[in-house]
C-alpha cells in the first residue's frame, strides 16, 4: 500500500473517533431537559447571559432574527481545573434547542477552537450561525472535556461533563 493511501486511512480513522467523541454528548431528538438547566430564549433577548457550573463559565448571547440565530460565546475554564490540569485533550461543547415542555428539538456543536495537547488558551471564543428550529423556546449547554496534568506529580488525565437531560 502507498504512503499517501496509508495516509489517508490514518485521516479517516482519526475523524471518525473524534466525531465518534463528540457524537457521545449529543442528546437524542425529543430527550427531555432538567428543568433547572433550561434557559428561555425570550430572556435572552438584548442581554449577554453566563452559563455557569464548577468547570467553567461560559459569557455567551443568543440574538434571533427571522427564523436565524447568532451565537457568539467565551469560555473561561475554572482555575481548580487549570491549575492542576493545564494541558486540554479534548473539549466538545453543544447547545441544544429546546421546545415549550424542554424536549430537545435540535442540537448543534458550539465547540471552541483548541490546539490539541496544548495549554488551554485563556480566552476561547466561539461564533456560530444557523436557522432556529420551529417552536423553539428554550436552550440548554452541555459538554464533555478531557484535559492533563502538566508537571511531574500530576501526570493523569481529568474529565469533566456536564449532561443535564432526563
Amino acid at each position: 500500500m502507498s504512503r499517501y493511501r496509508l495516509l489517508c486511512a490514518f485521516i479517516v480513522a482519526v475523524a471518525l473517533f473524534l466525531g465518534g467523541c463528540g457524537n457521545f454528548i449529543t442528546p437524542e431528538l425529543g430527550v427531555v431537559a432538567k428543568k433547572e438547566s433550561r434557559i428561555l430564549i425570550k430572556d435572552l433577548v438584548d442581554k449577554d447571559a453566563v452559563f455557569q457550573t464548577g468547570d467553567l463559565k461560559l459569557n455567551y448571547s443568543l440574538v434571533e432574527m427571522e427564523g436565524e440565530y447568532r451565537y457568539a460565546g467565551v469560555v473561561d475554564f475554572d482555575r481548580s481545573l487549570t491549575d492542576s490540569f493545564s494541558t486540554i485533550v479534548k473539549f466538545y461543547l453543544k447547545m441544544s434547542f429546546l421546545d415549550s415542555e424542554g424536549r430537545v428539538l435540535e442540537t448543534v456543536d458550539v465547540t471552541p477552537f483548541f490546539s490539541y495537547l496544548n495549554n488551554i488558551p485563556l480566552e476561547m471564543k466561539i461564533k456560530k450561525d444557523g436557522i432556529s428550529p420551529y417552536g423553539a423556546s428554550g436552550i440548554v449547554f452541555n459538554y464533555l472535556g478531557l484535559f492533563r496534568g502538566a508537571t511531574r506529580d500530576i501526570t493523569e488525565d481529568w474529565e469533566i461533563i456536564y449532561f443535564p437531560f432526563e
